[in-house]
């Protein structure tokens, strides 16, 4: 069997900057309140803009640590960002990420 080449060149993983930015997006849970809380972040983001997330119960820690895993796995391997970007773009991203 023929393995495939892959038509796209990976170098970096993309996912939505809103799962970072999202205050109490993931927070620490106490005991059971995983049974008997839901979730429902509300972010707005200027402009009339906002994001909401929804789910039959709420995330904690255990579960950034996998969305963070996932993003990890789905990068190249090996690549490194270093800590100061290069592009105008890269500085304006990096903006972004500052606590407000």
């Amino acid at each position: 069997m023929v393995k495939p080449k892959n038509k796209h060149s990976l170098s970096h993983v993309r996912h939505d900057p809103a799962h970072c930015l999202a205050p109490g997006l993931f927070r620490a849970l106490k005991r059971g309140e995983r049974k008997r809380s839901k979730l429902d972040v509300t972010y707005d983001y200027g402009d009339g803009k906002r994001i909401e997330f929804s789910g039959p119960e709420p995330l904690g820690a255990d579960d950034l640590r996998i969305l963070q895993g996932l993003v990890a796995m789905a990068g190249p391997n090996g690549l490194v960002l270093g800590p100061e970007p290069k592009t105008e773009g890269g500085r304006q991203l990096r903006l972004f990420l500052e606590p407000k």
